[in-house]
């Protein structure tokens, strides 16, 4: 059985995108991480190369998680194509994706598994804090959904 493939998405994978991956590394560790594959990526080259924010940093230590060595990279059109689901944060990420023309993975909103809504763009401390609260939501969801369609075989 090959890895289940989970890329999240978000403008420049330098906050929101490795936040929402290590957290859902922490989510599935001992369970399901062995079946499960998990990347983050950015829509605009703005960042590529740049290391995650301090302050997710500490939001992603906060998860038992090391991120050190991480840098933002541009979403690729193999990502798209060899992933199972593609996760973004608001709907600009959504657009960017679809926006390649490539069609095959669930391509959805991280918040579409926590009872909808987005995850913007990150503009100071109080906008990081409610982004991590629903980042973890989402993901929780997300792993549930993963779980679920492994068991159903989709």
């Amino acid at each position: 059985m090959s890895k289940v493939k989970v890329l999240f998405v978000s403008k420049s994978n330098i906050c929101r995108s490795p936040i929402a991956e290590y957290v859902f590394k922490d989510l599935i560790a001992g369970n399901i991480d062995e079946l499960v594959e998990c990347d983050s990526c950015a829509t605009d080259p703005a960042h590529v190369g740049d290391e995650v924010l301090p302050e997710a940093v500490k939001l992603i230590k906060l998860q038992k998680q090391d991120c050190s060595g991480k840098k933002a990279r541009l979403l690729t059109d193999s990502d798209i194509r060899n992933s199972d689901y593609i996760v973004c944060m608001d709907a600009a990420d959504v657009k960017a994706v679809k926006a390649r023309g490539i069609t095959g993975p669930k391509i959805g909103l991280l918040m579409d598994y926590a009872g909808g809504g987005e995850i913007p763009v990150i503009s100071n401390s109080n906008d990081l804090d409610d982004a991590y609260t629903n980042i973890i939501k989402g993901c929780t969801g997300l792993s549930i959904q993963v779980v679920f369609d492994m068991d159903e075989g989709a």
